[in-house]
C-alpha cells in the first residue's frame, strides 16, 4: 500500500497544478474539485487493479482526463461536476480492462469468487426472489 500513498499524494498535487498551468478558474482550486476526483480515481485504481506499469500509466492518464471532464461538465452541460468524472472514468476503465491488459487485484478476485446469492430478493434482505410479491397479491 506504500505505492498507493505516494502516488495519491503525487496526484493530489498534480491535478491542481495542471489546472493552474491550463489557467482554469482559481475558485475551483480552492474548492479542491480537481484533486478530489483524481484522488478518487487513484483509490479505485489501487483497489481494483494490481500495481504494474500499465496501471500506473492508466492511473496518470485518467487523472489528467478527469481534470478536463471536471472543467467541461459545468461549461457544456450546465451542471456541477461533483464526482461524475470519477464515476465515468472508473467505469470506463473497468469496461476496457481486458483490452489494456490490467490485472484485477486480489481483493476483487476474492470478492468475486465468494459471491453466493439465493436470488434477486436477497439484495433487499429477502431470502427468496418471490418473497416481495407475496404481500402484493
Amino acid at each position: 500500500m506504500e505505492y498507493g500513498n505516494r502516488h495519491l499524494f503525487l496526484v493530489q498535487s498534480l491535478a491542481p497544478r495542471l489546472q493552474k498551468i491550463l489557467d482554469f478558474d482559481s475558485k475551483n482550486i480552492t474548492l479542491g474539485i480537481f484533486g478530489y476526483n483524481a484522488t478518487l480515481i487513484g483509490i479505485a485504481n489501487i483497489y481494483f487493479f494490481e500495481t504494474a506499469i500499465t496501471s500506473v500509466i492508466v492511473f496518470n492518464l485518467s487523472c489528467v482526463i478527469s481534470v478536463f471532464i471536471t472543467k467541461w461538465i459545468p461549461r457544456y452541460l450546465k451542471l456541477p461536476a461533483f464526482t461524475a468524472p470519477f464515476v465515468f472514468i472508473t467505469w470506463f476503465i473497468i469496461l476496457i480492462v481486458n483490452f489494456i491488459n490490467l490485472k484485477p487485484s486480489n481483493d476483487v478476485l476474492n470478492f468475486a469468487n465468494n459471491i453466493h446469492t439465493e436470488g434477486l430478493g436477497e439484495a433487499v434482505g429477502q431470502e427468496y426472489i418471490y418473497k416481495g410479491t407475496e404481500s402484493q397479491v
